[in-house]
């Protein structure tokens, strides 16, 4: 069987990347057709930006593309103006002289875990702002309400300072409560902090990003796409690819905590809930989340955590740097 998810190749120029922009805001849900595009490109030895040059008729005689549910993404590069390209790629050279660096999923730089666990759906591109070497650092996620009981919030602050001195990231998606407890618990303990957002940078009026030391801000959206509740579903993925387990602190029932712990059950790793807190917990132990060890009187039984940290299976979400762009 023909593989479409194509090899880590170095692209060709941020030109490339600013194409492959320009094609993902015309049909922003094609990421599988995408990678389809691009593995059917490689097959047949047509490069990244050859392939944007090509008009429609002979995009259209590639068997690949040829077929109807690829006829949206395969019109969609016939169609990508050099006018709409000139303006992505300027957006991105204002955020690049903010700090920001743009990985495609054919860069050698791009984290492997998404392209491990997403396959298809990896994002075709990422926008990163601080450590990149937090990647290599095992992740564990900690996710949760936006309205957090008390002894919700000592467990989010309990599991991120375990983790941090387990050699742990806190990963998170930054929102209120839970999320922001965790993250400000892993700075406390000197930990690696990595923040997945569910929308997309602005390049900044003056000066640029902030690149603060063992932290890495990184988000799939396309410059100046703003939050929407889709987004803050979908990043949720990305949450779970890039760690090795999941804490869903207080998760409500179908909400974004409960998804990213039901990610990682589905790739495998572990998912722990709280006792008794949150409408999603018992949902999520009937799918195998296990309770996180506690002491008598309810607090986190750190000692049997941290070993539990340590037991997880190898780390899976380093990067090659081999191949960097941008």
């Amino acid at each position: 069987m023909t593989s479409y998810l194509p090899d880590p190749y170095k692209p060709a120029s941020l030109r490339d990347a600013a194409r492959i922009a320009a094609v993902l805001k015309e049909s922003p849900a094609s990421y599988n057709a995408l990678h389809r595009a691009v593995g059917a490109a490689q097959n047949h030895g047509i490069t990244l930006g050859r392939l944007f040059a090509l008009p429609l008729e002979q995009l259209a005689r590639l068997p690949e593309m040829a077929c109807g549910s690829m006829a949206r993404i395969t019109r969609s590069i016939a169609d990508c103006s050099e006018h709409r390209v000139d303006d992505m790629e300027q957006c991105m050279r204002l955020l690049m002289e903010a700090n920001v660096r743009v990985r495609t999923a054919w860069d050698g730089a791009y984290p492997t875990a998404l392209r491990d666990h997403l396959g298809m759906h990896a994002p075709p591109l990422l926008f990163l702002v601080g450590d990149e070497n937090v990647l290599n650092l095992p992740g564990l996620g900690i996710v949760g309400t936006t309205r957090p009981a008390s002894v919700t919030v000592d467990a989010a602050s309990n599991c991120a300072g375990v983790a941090a001195e387990t050699g742990c990231a806190v990963v998170s998606g930054g929102a209120n409560g839970v999320d922001q407890t965790a993250q400000q618990s892993a700075r406390l303990y000197n930990g690696g902090v990595l923040q997945v957002l569910p929308h997309g940078l602005r390049p900044p009026v003056d000066g640029g990003y902030e690149a603060v030391p063992n932290e890495l801000i990184i988000t799939s959206y396309l410059p100046h796409e703003a939050w929407a509740s889709y987004r803050a579903i979908s990043r949720n993925d990305i949450i779970a690819s890039l760690s090795r387990a999941v804490c869903a602190l207080e998760p409500r029932r179908n909400e974004g905590a409960a998804r990213t712990a039901r990610v990682a059950l589905d790739q495998g790793k572990p998912a722990w809930v709280y006792p008794h807190t949150g409408s999603g917990s018992s949902a999520l132990r009937k799918l195998g989340a296990q309770c996180l060890p506690v002491m008598p009187d309810g607090s986190l039984d750190d000692e049997r955590f941290q070993a539990q940290l340590a037991n997880l299976p190898a780390n899976q979400t380093a990067t090659s740097m081999q191949g960097e762009l941008f």
